[in-house]
């Protein structure tokens, strides 16, 4: 039969390499987390944009049933929920242009107000 010892021996093994990733995981992470905060106070340094006020003219995206409402589900270029990624992919690429402008003019605003 099985050698229990042998097959506890090996479910440690796999615990050990299991938590050595998580914990290289969570090490990445947090080193990330730390280059992200590190640059964020090179780009504001007196935290004007983590203070910037932002008008919120949706109402919120959530019906009170619990649904997402319709105009601010990911659509298709025909305005159709998307099925697919690749129909979100190309629903992408068409709105692009007007995502980049509508940064831009976000960005602009938040340097005039800095």
């Amino acid at each position: 039969g099985i050698n229990n010892s042998e097959t506890l021996a090996g479910n440690d093994e796999m615990i050990r390499d299991g938590t050595k990733a998580f914990f290289q995981n969570l090490n990445a992470y947090l080193e990330t987390k730390q280059q992200m905060d590190n640059k964020y106070k090179e780009v504001d340094e007196f935290e004007r944009i983590a203070n910037f006020v932002l008008t919120d003219d949706s109402g919120g995206i959530v019906l009170d049933s619990g649904e997402f409402k319709p105009q601010y589900q990911q659509q298709t270029i025909e305005g159709k929920p998307v099925s697919s990624i690749k129909e979100l992919y190309h629903a992408a690429e068409a709105a692009q242009p007007v995502y980049e402008e509508i940064i831009s003019r976000l960005y602009n605003q938040v340097c005039q107000e800095c």
